[in-house]
């Protein structure tokens, strides 16, 4: 099978959103797998627009992206350099993978701390190729061949705030026409939790629903960041500001380059000390320290200079800002609980650390 791989390398130096403890982020590396089987519905329109956005994404992201739809590329040694795999629409009913070996490497490469970004027909690949890990990354959810009314818009409601993909997402947003699959509910005290869907009682996906459709979703996996989508069925899901920016984030996540809050079940990187009783305390390297309290995130900047700081809340909305120069004491008032993410900028560099907030 001819391989396909296109690769770039993202040499940005401003440094967006991080979690990481050193302070500063590194390049995202991303490998796209977009293989289907032969003579199986490829969704190839989609695929052919889901690399065009990657590379065009890539440089301002700081992201390296390689492309392939070639299952003999994974090996231990080639996936060793990547930080998340993502699934996008690989399909179907046949083996996605030629060899065990080549399953043993996706399943190795994940329990070592890596990430899964699967998109819309990989939940079907997971239902019949009889790989329980495939199955169990995916959260298991059986689509059973159902999308009646394929084709259609739908208003997406966001149920998970506290997580990455979805802090910048509106309340609800209108999706371009598209295909669904209708998935069950998700039971009770599931270790998977629900990012997106669409409300009972809507015309969302082509017809009145009787109960809530999961359409995105996000588990800590045998040791792997997982998250799952049933968007990336049309091109349109990739040109779509939101739904993109959603599946961008996804990435980030499932990649280890972004804030890691625990909602998911994967452990939280907080970078706290915690203190007396009502305060933590936080160290963002040697240029500033934060303290936490009911009331307000206050902190100093600890050495001269000119600094920009700038507080979000959960939803990633910036509340306040400030400018300061020289070291200088600053505070933010808060009014509700939360995980609250402070931003420095100190010249081309940015420091970002979380901190939560118990009113």
């Amino acid at each position: 099978m001819k391989q396909r791989m296109l690769d770039s390398v993202g040499l940005a130096l401003v440094i967006s959103f991080l979690s990481v403890s050193m302070g500063m982020t590194q390049t995202l590396n991303i490998l796209h797998y977009y293989y289907t089987v032969p003579g199986q519905s490829s969704h190839r329109f989609a695929k052919a627009q889901a690399i065009k956005s990657l590379d065009s994404v890539k440089k301002s992201r700081d992201w390296f992206v390689a492309h392939t739809e070639d299952p003999a590329y994974f090996t231990d040694k080639n996936l060793e350099k990547f930080d998340v795999i993502l699934f996008d629409n690989v399909c179907c009913t046949q083996k996605i993978f030629e060899t065990d070996a080549q399953r043993a490497s996706v399943e190795k490469f994940m329990r070592s701390g890596k990430g899964y970004v699967g998109l819309h027909a990989v939940a079907a690949a997971a239902r019949t190729n009889r790989w329980a890990f495939l199955a169990g990354i995916t959260a298991n959810q059986d689509v059973g061949g159902a999308h009646p009314n394929p084709n259609a818009s739908a208003v997406l409601r966001v149920d998970e705030r506290n997580h990455y993909s979805t802090q910048n997402a509106p309340e609800k947003f209108v999706t371009h026409v598209t295909e669904w699959f209708h998935f069950p509910v998700f039971p009770k005290n599931t270790p998977v939790t629900l990012l997106v869907s669409i409300q009972k009682g809507t015309a969302g996906a082509g017809e009145p629903l009787e109960e809530d459709l999961p359409v995105s979703w996000c588990q800590y996996y045998e040791g792997a960041r997982a998250f799952y989508s049933s968007l990336g069925h049309d091109s349109t899901d990739f040109t779509h500001p939101d739904v993109s920016e959603h599946i961008w984030r996804a990435l980030e996540w499932a990649g280890g380059r972004a804030p890691q809050t625990g909602v998911c079940g994967e452990p939280a990187v907080t970078d706290i000390q915690v203190g007396k009783p009502g305060q933590a305390r936080v160290f963002a390297d040697r240029y500033f320290s934060l303290t936490s309290t009911p009331a307000a995130i206050s902190g100093a900047t600890l050495e001269p200079g000119r600094y920009q700081v700038t507080v979000y809340d959960s939803r990633g909305k910036a509340i306040n800002s400030m400018d300061i120069k020289d070291a200088a004491p600053f505070s933010f008032p808060v009014t509700r609980s939360g995980v609250y993410t402070v931003k420095l900028s100190v010249g081309d560099y940015q420091f970002t650390r979380l901190v939560p907030v118990v009113k």
